[in-house]
């Protein structure tokens, strides 16, 4: 299992440079409970992405590998009817999004800090970091590669492998909240 880190560390190092991660964590630092939820959120965000590492380690890939290979075909022989689908699809959420940001600002600013106090806390900061772990785990070019080359190297417990990985993960963006915990706001400011 050593082997395998030779070369996890180099993907591991990539992988950890996620502003997408990073700028929430810091989002999350601005609510009510500033450590519990930044914490949540990175506890959210490993947690599922430890979950989609196990689920493609035992069995997933085998599941979706139709739906990627018409995915990739799609995307390299397009017929005319995707386009116009995408076309229709881009001008409804267009649409939905223009309709929405007008309902949204018609609001009054009680409303609006009401609806911001109820999305602050713990749960909603872990629901969040799941979400941005899964909307984002198409992307993950870093963590699939690792998990191939766990196989590469005929890793035997690859459970343990993978919260390795996740563990080292989550640790730089864990010194977020430590950093704010030990100099408070002045920690936010570049």
């Amino acid at each position: 299992m050593n082997d395998v880190w030779i070369v996890a560390i180099p993907i591991l190092l990539v992988d950890v440079v996620s502003p997408i991660l990073l700028a929430a964590t810091a989002i999350a630092l601005t609510g009510t409970k500033p450590i519990a939820s930044s914490l949540a959120l990175i506890l959210g965000h490993t947690a599922a992405y430890f979950l989609v590492g196990v689920l493609i380690v035992y069995g997933l890939a085998e599941f979706i590998a139709p739906v990627v290979d018409f995915v990739i075909d799609t995307f390299v022989n397009p017929i005319p009817i995707y386009f116009v689908i995408g076309f229709l699809l881009g001008i409804v959420f267009l649409t939905l999004a223009f309709t929405l940001s007008i309902n949204a600002s018609m609001k009054k600013q009680s409303g609006k800090s009401e609806a911001i106090r109820q999305k602050d806390g713990v749960l909603p900061s872990f629901v969040m970091g799941a979400s941005i772990c899964l909307v984002g785990i198409p992307f993950a070019v870093p963590y699939f590669g690792f998990i191939n080359e766990m196989y590469r190297f005929n890793v035997q417990s690859k459970l343990v492998g993978l919260l390795i990985y996740n563990i080292a993960f989550a640790i730089p963006f864990l010194l977020v909240p430590l950093a704010y915990k030990l100099m408070g706001t002045q920690s936010l400011i570049v």
